[in-house]
């Protein structure tokens, strides 16, 4: 628990000025190693990657999608074992990721730190596969956002190979074209938490989520209670509210806010279910883009409450993952290198 308690202060210290930003590529080796140095008891799914590995090492195939299957085969060409395959994910998931904050973020760090503290890093020790998607996902955003249509598109399409649900980003175009009012937002934001309390059922998941349904269904199903996710929920729509109530109209037309919208619409219709967060992700990546941007574009008199209120809700989610040991991260344990 030590590491990622020392990590957050580092990366929380790095973001209080702009110009640090410069320093980033130093904390994003230092958000790689860890990750990439992991032993196999480290994250739940971490043993199935190991697994996996070892299938390909043998027989040469494997189920999985092609794109892991192919970085895997990489490794195995050069004579690595899993670590090798581990730190070379690790690096694919956060380099790429830090590279497009320089271009996009008003304050990078910021946003690493935000990634870092809003459990996306800690993701990646467990789901692997679907948080390396989410970063090319993330870049995926950035070219829309500069209406690159086409890049935006191929670069889902490149995520979906190491994990097919990532290809549910693509209706973010679609809805990227929807003119959002108040009333709108508010009529959404109701309807999608009734949609996620009452009628949400096997029947509605296989015609939304089709083939990927059986994943959700038969893996884990629904959560037997609900206590936790709905104070979550509520929590999730009190500080979108805030936010938008608060930010400056310029960057209430942006894709960044339209995609954090739509997380909190997504997570409003599937919090119910206990993958529903697998599939939010490729969604809430976004707000580690919006909430900077908030910070340094809203119409509170106290600056120091804009900052405040996103470091709670952040700390608030960090604390939670390792005090809950979400994903089975605690105690961190390096691989034995010798």
């Amino acid at each position: 628990m030590v590491i990622y308690i020392f990590l957050w202060f580092i990366l929380l210290i790095s973001s209080i000025k702009k110009h640090y930003s410069k320093y980033i590529y130093m904390y994003i080796i230092l958000l790689i190693i860890p990750l990439g140095i992991r032993s196999i008891d480290v994250g739940t799914d971490t043993i199935t990657y190991f697994n996996i590995f070892e299938d390909i090492r043998i027989s040469g195939s494997s189920y999985i999608e092609p794109m892991w299957l192919l970085i895997n085969k990489f490794v195995l060409f050069f004579n690595g074992d899993f670590t090798s395959l581990m730190l070379l994910v690790s690096f694919l998931t956060i380099y790429p990721l830090g590279l497009y904050l320089r271009k996009e973020s008003e304050n990078p760090n910021l946003s690493l730190f935000l990634y870092y503290s809003l459990c996306f890093y800690g993701m990646a020790f467990n789901i692997s596969r679907q948080i390396l998607a989410t970063s090319f996902i993330f870049i995926a955003y950035y070219y829309l956002s500069k209406n690159k249509r086409i890049k935006y598109t191929l670069m889902v399409i490149f995520a979906s190979l190491f994990h097919l649900s990532s290809i549910f980003a693509l209706f973010v175009y679609l809805f990227n074209k929807i003119k959002l009012t108040t009333k709108k937002i508010y009529l959404l934001l109701v309807f999608s938490m009734f949609f996620g309390t009452f009628l949400i059922n096997d029947k509605v998941i296989r015609i939304i989520a089709g083939k990927y349904a059986n994943y959700i269904l038969t893996s884990e199903g629904y959560r037997t209670s609900l206590i936790i996710p709905i104070v979550l929920t509520l929590i999730l729509n009190c500080l979108f509210i805030f936010l938008y109530l608060t930010s400056e109209n310029k960057i209430k037309v942006t894709l960044w806010f339209k995609v954090y919208f739509l997380s909190v619409i997504v997570n409003n219709m599937s919090y119910t279910l206990i993958l529903g967060s697998r599939l939010l992700i490729f969604f809430s990546i976004s707000q580690i883009i919006y909430f900077v941007s908030f910070i340094y574009n809203n119409r509170i008199k106290q600056k120091y409450i804009s900052f405040s209120v996103i470091l709670l809700y952040s700390l608030v989610l960090f604390l939670r993952m390792i005090l809950t040991n979400g994903g089975e991260i605690v105690p961190y344990n390096l691989v034995c290198l010798w």
